[in-house]
């Protein structure tokens, strides 16, 4: 009496259809509250022209959140790669001293500004200047750092 082909097909593009709806969280215009990968998919589905004045408002909002979400987490992979080379550094102290002083100790730690600058495209003042912060920020201010990471405050 039906086509189950039909009704099936319906089904199944009705399905696919809410699976695009829901990967793309502004379809109707709602962004996640929290940067991330989800924040950053949704903004990057929108496209400017079809929006509202008050949806490209919000819209800067989340891509300033998205930018201070992103600053945190290189900030911290600076601040793991500055504890890395500090501890080889002291490693190889450690095995310099019980090598009676033979050979020249680890000096690693005095390369990771120029390794940053390089990574970052930063002059070494400036990566310098990130170095500092990453070490503050992860270390001694983990508040801010998590404010920062929740898109709450940014660098500027």
């Amino acid at each position: 009496m039906f086509d189950t082909g039909t009704c099936t097909e319906a089904v199944e593009r009705w399905a696919a259809w809410q699976d695009d709806a829901d990967l793309d969280a502004g379809a109707f215009g709602h962004l996640p509250d929290l940067p991330g990968p989800g924040l950053a998919g949704a903004l990057d589905m929108w496209e400017p022209g079809t929006r509202s004045d008050e949806d490209l408002i919000e819209r800067i909002g989340s891509w300033e959140k998205l930018k201070a979400w992103a600053e945190a987490g290189q900030l911290a992979e600076i601040a793991e790669l500055a504890a890395r080379r500090r501890a080889a550094d002291e490693r190889e102290r450690a095995e310099h001293a019980a090598r009676g002083g033979q050979g020249e100790p680890g000096q690693l730690m005095e390369f990771v500004v120029d390794e940053v600058a390089l990574a970052a495209r930063l002059s070494r003042v400036a990566a310098s200047h990130r170095l500092d912060l990453a070490r503050d920020l992860t270390g001694s201010l983990p508040q801010v750092y998590a404010a920062l990471q929740a898109g709450t405050i940014d660098l500027v």
